[in-house]
């Protein structure tokens, strides 16, 4: 029986399907690795991802890695054997909780001036 495994599809398409999952866009991955958008785009388009490229959008997608055996042994991968990949992500994590809490800021100061300017 022949299982869908990384090894039996194209890289590109396998992150483009976690990308999707998580609800993340090509922009959103190429913060993610550090590099621009164009360049993502082009390691996408010519099957260019390293192996640490890989492990960090697993990484940043929420998931982990299993390693089988031929007897059916699984082994989790641990991310922090891998610190380029942790940093990117929280990095990356990082950068978004201070866009939020930007917005979550401006948002305030928006309301609290309505509410001056109409007394409630």
């Amino acid at each position: 029986m022949k299982t869908d495994t990384f090894a039996n599809r194209p890289h590109s398409k396998f992150i483009r399907e976690l990308l999707t999952e998580r609800g993340l866009n090509n922009k959103d991955a190429a913060k993610i690795l550090k590099v621009t958008e164009r360049y993502f785009n082009n390691k996408l388009y010519r099957e260019s991802f390293s192996f640490d490229d890989i492990l960090t959008i697993i990484y940043a997608c929420g998931y982990t890695l299993a390693l089988v055996d031929e007897n059916n042994k699984v082994c989790e991968l641990d991310f922090n054997y891998f610190p380029n990949v942790s940093e990117k992500v929280n990095d990356y994590n990082k950068e978004v909780r201070d866009v939020k809490r930007r917005e979550y800021e401006e948002l305030k100061t928006k309301a609290l001036e309505l509410k001056k300017k109409y007394n409630f």
